[in-house]
């Protein structure tokens, strides 16, 4: 016969360690509120309201002195001229039947012009509670016609994930460059009438990393391109190169450059050239 006590028992044991394997994967409900359409080449513009929630049935979810950091798009900057980090961020509370915004009792501040990181004070275990976010940054030369954050925040208990904050009335010019990458010096070697250029890429920050890129060699008679050699893909600290064939006995010059794609050809790093003197058999 079935002791039907150990069985009970065992039950209990399963569904306390289901809710409590639940409560430990729980993060938050991220939403945002209020999207405005901001200008470029604009300083001190509003953003939309970025709220990071617990969940109704985990009002643990938010972890004490977690950090999260909330990394802002190439092309815009916080800006905190006129209103200070510390008050685009605000600490929400959700009793019973009402909401209580207060002063966010935690860190706020910029790691770069860019990036906002969020130390969390000490959570309640009893109350759900939620992070408010109004970022006012300047927006300057941006890639596409919205503004995306970048939130990672798993330390704090926090959802990671991208979100849209804002919509861009006019586009800057799409063939003003946005320097993401570096190219190295290349290093250019000729055999016979075959010439080859080789450079590294690497990123001028974390922003240049997660987006694909084209790298460009051209082949120059003078300032007129001849020859071009372009690979769409990650380029981030990889070492490129092309291979050209030369059909005359004159000046060459070799350019290359990142390029947001070859369709648009918006610069994404500075370019680098080099010339040489062939000798012709």
């Amino acid at each position: 016969m079935v002791n039907r006590k150990v069985v009970i028992g065992a039950f209990v044991l399963f569904l306390l360690t289901l809710t409590f394997a639940s409560s430990a994967f729980a993060a938050t409900n991220n939403s945002v509120s209020d999207l405005p359409v901001v200008d470029a080449d604009k300083n001190e513009q509003k953003l939309g309201v970025l709220s990071l929630q617990e969940d109704p049935d985990f009002p643990e979810d938010l972890q004490s002195n977690g950090t999260v950091t909330i990394e802002f798009p190439p092309g815009v900057t916080i800006d905190d001229t006129s209103v200070s980090v510390e008050k685009m961020v605000y600490w929400q509370v959700y009793p019973d039947e009402f909401d209580v915004i207060t002063h966010f009792g935690g860190q706020v501040r910029k790691i770069d012009d860019s990036v906002l990181q969020i130390t969390l004070p000490n959570t309640s275990r009893q109350n759900r509670e939620a992070i408010t976010i109004t970022p006012y940054v300047k927006v300057g030369t941006i890639l596409g016609d919205n503004i995306e954050v970048r939130i990672d925040g798993s330390d704090a208990g926090i959802t990671n994930g991208t979100y849209e904050l804002a919509k861009v009335s006019s586009p800057t010019d799409p063939n003003k460059p946005i320097i993401l990458f570096n190219l190295s010096d290349p290093d250019l070697s000729i055999d016979g009438t075959m010439a080859t250029i080789s450079t590294n890429v690497f990123p001028l920050s974390s922003k240049g990393i997660d987006r694909p890129a084209t790298i460009a060699f051209l082949l120059l008679d003078g300032n007129e391109p001849i020859q071009m050699a372009a690979l769409t893909g990650d380029l981030v600290n990889k070492r490129l190169q092309a291979s050209f064939q030369l059909t005359k006995n004159q000046n060459y010059s070799f350019k290359c450059v990142v390029w947001e794609d070859v369709k648009h050809r918006r610069p994404l790093s500075s370019e680098k050239t080099v010339s040489i003197s062939p000798t012709m058999p």
